[in-house]
C-alpha cells in the first residue's frame, strides 16, 4: 500500500478512537450528575443554596423532573444573590411554590426582579408553569 494511503487510515484511526474515547468521558460524568442529582432532593440542595436564609418546607417532597429541578435551582440562586431574607418551598398535589421574601429599600426592585428572571419566564412556560414576580 501507499505511504500517504496508510497516513491517511492512521489519522482517521486516531480521530475515531479521541471521538470515542470523549463521548464515553462525557457518558460516565454524565451519569455521575445524574445519580448524585437523584440522591439530593430539591429541598437538601435549595438548603445548600440559601446558607444564611431561613427556607421553610411545607408538604412532602415528591421526585420531580431534571427540567424543574434545575428552574427552581436557578430562581434559588438568583434569590440567594440579592439577598433573598425567608424562603418557603411548598410542595400540593399537583404544583410546587417556591415563595420569596426580599427586605429591601430600593424603589426599582420590580425591575431588577424582571432582569433577573428574564431567561426564566421562558423556561417556566414551557415546562408548563408560571413564574411569578
Amino acid at each position: 500500500m501507499e505511504l500517504e494511503f496508510l497516513e491517511i487510515v492512521q489519522a482517521l484511526c486516531t480521530t475515531v478512537a479521541i471521538a470515542i474515547d470523549t463521548a464515553l468521558q462525557y457518558q460516565t460524568e454524565k451519569q455521575l450528575w445524574h445519580s448524585n442529582n437523584l440522591s439530593q432532593t430539591l429541598g437538601d440542595r435549595l438548603a445548600s443554596i440559601f446558607r444564611s436564609t431561613q427556607l421553610t418546607l411545607v408538604g412532602t417532597e415528591q421526585t420531580l423532573s431534571l427540567s424543574v429541578s434545575y428552574l427552581f435551582i436557578q430562581v434559588a440562586v438568583i434569590l440567594a444573590q440579592i439577598d433573598c431574607s425567608y424562603c418557603r418551598l411548598i410542595y400540593c398535589k399537583n404544583e410546587l411554590e417556591l415563595e420569596a421574601t426580599i427586605l429591601t429599600t430600593s424603589d426599582d426592585l420590580q425591575q431588577k426582579l424582571g432582569y433577573y428572571f428574564e431567561q426564566l419566564f421562558f423556561l417556566a412556560a414551557y415546562l408548563g408553569g408560571l413564574l411569578q414576580v
